[in-house]
């Protein structure tokens, strides 16, 4: 008989392998099967598989990155959700876990999902409690770091339950000492946590006004984004399509600065963009009336001093 080939791995072949040792409850030797299947395919299911043998090995940490690469498909459905939820608690990211649950909560899944978070909270005050003291003082010294710091501590909250780090923020929804762009970051997340109905907030004209959280979308979730990116496609994507991500990122600083009330100021989003476009490409021309060129100008104007308040955020 002749020699017997030997045919290379595949991902089918390690996903089975993976899914074998499951049944086996040999998840650490599953979770290498099923990493050299999503090597080959980055699939969904695999994704899920992996996160979840990464999860019953402790491995928190790597099952987040893992889940974090498709977090948005996990919101799908509830299964899918609760394991994400799960890699969240096991790194004792409370807040964001609370973010997924606290709106459906009145929901019977969600309210178990939420008691399992809030026994996480007390889980963590009562044997992590030195780590937990040192984030309160932390976020009770928020205003102190510098603007980029402060965002990646917004991203990387760890241990504080959603009252603390509530009862910690909300005061600098208001702050002078917090730029828009932080301030509109912190108004998201409370939001999300959904625990009263309104909150003070400083706009970007500097004025207080109070802001009803069940009707705030995403920042960049305004109807206005819509508008704004199918204009850059049909604009500048034939003629100037190095210049669309740019103005992509800069459009997100102006968001944030205005938000909640970018639509209040952008009325006119073509305007809007054409005035961002010469401001970046002085060769640009528009074919405009005289007052649409009086509003292009206007804006221009404004963005102008967006852009200082850009880089005030990126400085300071």
């Amino acid at each position: 008989m002749g020699e017997q080939v030997v045919f290379p791995m595949n991902f089918e072949k390690y996903k089975a392998l993976g899914e074998k040792e499951v049944a086996n409850k040999n998840f650490q030797l599953a979770g290498f099967h099923f990493q050299k299947a999503y090597d080959l395919l980055p699939s969904f299911e695999v994704n899920k598989q992996l996160a979840a043998c990464l999860i019953e090995i402790g491995q928190f940490s790597e099952a987040l990155k893992i889940v974090s690469e498709m977090k948005n498909d996990y919101l799908h459905n509830e299964a899918d959700a609760a394991l994400y939820i799960k890699a969240l608690l096991g790194q004792k990211y409370f807040v964001q876990a609370h973010q997924i649950v606290n709106r459906q909560k009145a929901e019977p899944f969600w309210q178990e999902e939420y008691e399992a978070i809030c026994q996480a909270e007390k889980y963590s005050q009562l044997f992590e409690q030195e780590e937990v003291r040192r984030k309160k003082a932390q976020l009770s010294e928020f205003f102190s770091f510098s603007n980029l710091d402060q965002l990646a501590f917004l991203k990387e909250n760890r241990f504080l339950s959603q009252e603390d780090f509530f009862a910690g923020v909300l005061p600098y929804l208001t702050d002078v000492r917090i730029h828009g762009i932080v301030r509109a970051s912190l108004l998201e997340i409370v939001r999300d946590l959904n625990l009263q109905a309104a909150v003070d907030f400083r706009r970007f004209d500097g004025n207080v006004a109070s802001v009803a959280l069940a009707e705030l979308p995403e920042i960049r979730e305004k109807k206005m984004v819509v508008k704004i990116k199918n204009w850059l496609k049909e604009e500048l994507e034939q003629n100037n399509p190095l210049l669309v991500p740019v103005l992509e990122e800069e459009l997100t600083f102006h968001l944030s600065i205005f938000y909640p009330y970018a639509e209040q100021i952008i009325v006119q989003p073509a305007f809007w963009l054409q005035a961002l476009v010469s401001i970046y490409d002085p060769t640009s021309s528009f074919v405009l009336n005289e007052e649409e060129q009086k509003q292009v100008a206007a804006y221009k104007l404004i963005q102008e001093k967006i852009q200082d308040e850009i880089q005030r955020f990126i400085t300071e």
